[in-house]
């Protein structure tokens, strides 16, 4: 979270060189009061959520040492699409940050999902009656690339498993999962677990953390092989019946974002959901007189085929999709 600019080593050392003798030195900006909107509009369901909150000030450098809640109850939060007018109803999230001790305000539509080819427009009315406008689209759909793709997952000794994708507009970012199915025999019939494969790894206090794919605007996903076995072994981990699991098939989820969360994570490469603030000048924004995010994103699946020889390297059994 940024509230305020900061000069970031090494350019705050570079600086002090020169004003040593600056007995009024700060490297602080004046605080300004800024209005902060997100509304991420997903493409795969009819609900839909958006908060509001507002910048605030600190004693210090640390901002998270305010212990007071920025999100804010607004007047009126809607969205214009195709000629249709959809009314945003206010709620509370009691999972909140443990920083805050009271719940978070939030607004949201439980019948809008939306449809490629129709601009989206969301107003939000704040206390003072002062308007914030954004705009957005449901971004295209990918055409796989199946030439220049490995169409299964198989026992090889390939390095990297790869699966590519076209997109019609350049400079679009992408959020890809890749995640194995897989049945149990003493689930119910039809029941069906996952095991998502990692982008990596990394070891804290000797645990080993998985580490998911961030978001890429190459249109290839490339996973360590080694990764999809250490997948395939965390099946079963601690059950030494390995016949006991039947692996179906592997998916690729890929999320496509929209020209304003693309445009995001080309600035900032990081990370924004429903309950982030980020309020630096230099940060994306394409909502009209305040700052934050209103985007869109589709959501894609591919099945992959996983060979049986690859499943039966592990003592399972290959089942069908």
């Amino acid at each position: 979270m940024k509230i305020h600019k900061f000069i970031l080593f090494p350019l705050a050392n570079f600086l002090l060189l020169f004003s040593s003798c600056e007995e009024n030195f700060s490297p602080r900006t004046e605080f300004k009061e800024r209005y902060v909107i997100n509304c991420i509009i997903r493409g795969d369901t009819a609900f839909q959520s958006a908060t509001v909150s507002r910048s605030y000030n600190v004693e210090g450098y640390d901002p998270y040492t305010n212990n007071t809640s920025p999100f804010l109850k607004v007047k009126d939060v809607r969205l214009w699409s195709n000629n249709i007018v959809y009314v945003f109803k206010d709620s509370l999230n009691y999972n909140t940050n443990p920083r805050y001790s009271e719940p978070i305000p939030f607004y949201y539509l439980n019948n809008f999902k939306p449809s490629r080819g129709h601009e989206m427009m969301l107003r939000v009315v704040v206390d003072d009656y002062r308007i914030y406008w954004a705009y957005t689209w449901l971004p295209d759909s990918v055409k796989w690339d199946s030439y220049n793709s490995d169409l299964s997952i198989a026992d090889d000794n390939k390095e990297f498993w790869k699966y590519s994708w076209f997109h019609s507009i350049y400079g679009t970012w992408f959020l890809p999962k890749l995640y194995i199915v897989y049945s149990y025999i003493n689930d119910e019939p039809g029941t069906r677990r996952v095991q998502e494969v990692y982008k990596d790894f990394i070891i804290i206090d000797n645990t080993s953390i998985p580490q998911p794919f961030n978001p890429i605007k190459t249109p290839v996903l490339s996973v360590k092989k080694r990764n999809i076995d250490s997948a395939m072994v965390n099946i079963s981990r601690g059950d030494p019946n390995k016949k006991n699991y039947t692996i179906h098939a592997a998916f690729l989820d890929l999320l496509i974002f929209d020209e304003h969360l693309s445009k995001y994570f080309s600035t900032s490469k990081g990370y924004l959901d429903d309950y982030t603030i980020r309020v630096d000048e230099s940060d994306y924004t394409n909502v009209e007189g305040g700052y934050g995010i209103f985007g869109s994103y589709l959501k894609q699946s591919k099945q992959i085929r996983v060979q049986t020889e690859y499943v039966e390297k592990f003592g399972y059994i290959a089942g069908n999709p």
